[in-house]
């Protein structure tokens, strides 16, 4: 047994390009290193790392694991827990890097709580397509993506918590949409961030001006979709809230200045219909919700999504025309 497996997928990166995030975990400090292990999953591309380049790290001693077909990130990842044997698990893309030396520390020292899942601040890097300028983004409460977040494998385990085998994008978030809804402790480290999600022009969620994002709406809803048929298994109870505000997120998500641009309108017009589709399976928890629930949860979505904004066209509107008719 190991306090912690850091896991990291791969696909095409090379030694090179891996070598920022190794070293940010190999030059950890207050640690000890033998209550850690790293695990390397390569997602099918037979990308194998010299041995004289793992050898470097020489505080880790990698596991590296090949798969036999590209199945995307969130099935690399499981691929890495099943073969953990740390108490806890926690991710690194390959593209990024534990933010600091004291990061490992600082989850360690959370661990000894017991907590079934770990979350911390994290930055986002990011640049200006004008002047070239990185600019940096803190994430204090951010569930929609892996960053800066560790599990407690036992509790995986008994609550039968897995990526989706069918969603090679958007994985993230039906797996953290189960796993915060069925934990029974969750701590949080606010101290500091912990993890730096780095800038590649290159990669599939910042190329193309972040084409990412409206593309790829329809499997973000699927994913939703996925974790609501889970929650409504084993934890009904959390629906309301989260229907009510996922409806409220889209609302207003949909009506910023990106989503109305012309070049969107083929991407919006899909997104909304399939939306619509989905949410129509839930909506006695919206129908059923109070008033004044719906309103808190309304401003609550304004104030993160659309504070400085006019909306294009009131809700009641916006969710009258996606859904027509309701009984259909």
């Amino acid at each position: 047994m190991k306090k912690l497996s850091v896991i990291i997928p791969y696909y095409k990166e090379t030694a090179r390009e891996l070598f920022p995030a190794l070293a940010s975990v190999n030059t950890q400090v207050g640690i000890d290193f033998g209550e850690i292990e790293v695990i390397l999953v390569n997602d099918g591309a037979g990308n194998e790392l010299p041995k004289k380049f793992l050898k470097v790290f020489h505080n880790l001693d990698p596991q590296v694991i090949l798969a036999k077909e590209n199945r995307g990130p969130g099935v690399a990842r499981q691929t890495g827990i099943d073969a953990a044997r740390g108490e806890y698990v926690i991710f690194i893309d390959a593209d990024d890097l534990l933010h600091n030396v004291g990061v490992l520390g600082a989850f360690l020292q959370e661990m000894a709580h017991a907590p079934d899942v770990i979350l911390s601040p994290w930055i986002s890097e990011m640049r200006n397509p004008h002047t070239g300028d990185y600019m940096y983004d803190t994430r204090d409460n951010e569930n929609t993506w892996m960053h800066g977040k560790a599990f407690r494998r036992q509790y995986l385990k008994d609550n039968n918590i897995r990526f989706h085998p069918e969603l090679r994008v958007h994985e993230d978030s039906y797996f953290l949409a189960v796993a915060l809804a069925l934990a029974g402790n969750v701590r949080k480290i606010t101290a500091g961030v912990s993890y730096l999600w780095r800038y590649n022009g290159a990669s599939m969620t910042r190329s193309n001006d972040g084409l990412y994002a409206y593309k790829n709406a329809p499997d973000f809803i699927r994913a939703v979709d996925l974790s609501f048929q889970r929650l409504e298994k084993d934890a009904p109870e959390q629906l309301r809230y989260k229907v009510v505000q996922v409806i409220l997120y889209n609302y207003f998500a949909m009506h910023t200045p990106e989503w109305l641009a012309a070049d969107k309108r083929e991407y919006l017009e899909r997104a909304e219909r399939t939306f619509a589709q989905m949410i129509k399976k839930y909506l006695t928890y919206y129908d059923e919700a109070p008033e004044e629930f719906v309103r808190a949860v309304y401003n609550e979505e304004r104030a993160k999504t659309f504070a400085q904004g006019i909306e294009a066209e009131t809700f009641a509107v916006w969710f009258g025309r996606i859904l027509g008719d309701r009984r259909q």
